[in-house]
Parts: C-alpha cells; structure tokens; sequence
C-alpha cells in the first residue's frame, strides 16, 4: 500500500495552473487541480465516468448543455463520454479533485 501526501507531490505547472497526480491504479485516478481565478478546462470529453469535488472555491461547471455552480465540500458526476468544461468563478483559487474511471482520463 502507497500513501502519498498531497504537500509531497510536486505536480505541473501550466501558467498558473497547478496540477498533481495524487492516485492512480490500472483502473481509476485522483488528480488535484489548484485554478486561479477565470482559469479552468473548455468543454471537453472523456471516454469514461468521472467526479469532480469542489475542496475550496468557486468552480462553474458545464455538463453538456447545463451549468451549475458547485463550492466547497459539493460534488459532480461527469457521466460517460459526456462533455464537460470548468471554470474558476470567483476571486479566489479554486481547488478540485476530479476522480476518473479508468485511470489516466480525470
């Protein structure tokens, strides 16, 4: 058994997106996101199911054709090959976990 911790992992820049790969097995991954404000993914698809849970923040999430807001402690299901884009909503950095099935995709 593996544990890591989140403040040992040292993650991917992409300007000010910070992105760590926290678990992954043959079969599901967890992936934390840190956005700053106005940041996030465009709509986009992945073949497979997924969650995204809201640590802190504001996150806009569009799943297919509907919009929601989701802020800390609340969560998503991204159903299979269904499009979906986020985004930073508010004034402060958004943190996400999006967990995917299989691994690889979140």
């Amino acid at each position: 058994m593996e544990i890591k911790s989140i403040n040992d992992i040292e993650g991917t820049s992409y300007g000010d997106i910070v992105v760590k790969e926290l678990v992954s097995g043959e079969r599901m991954s967890c992936v934390y996101f840190r956005l700053p404000p106005g940041a996030g993914a465009p709509p986009h698809a992945h073949r497979a199911e997924g969650i995204v849970y809201c640590l802190g923040g504001e996150l806009e999430v569009t799943v297919g054709n509907e919009r929601k807001e989701i802020t800390c402690g609340t969560s998503v299901l991204i159903p299979f090959n269904m499009e979906v884009g986020l985004k930073n909503s508010g004034n402060l950095p958004a943190e996400v976990i999006a967990i995917g099935s299989p691994a690889g995709i979140s």
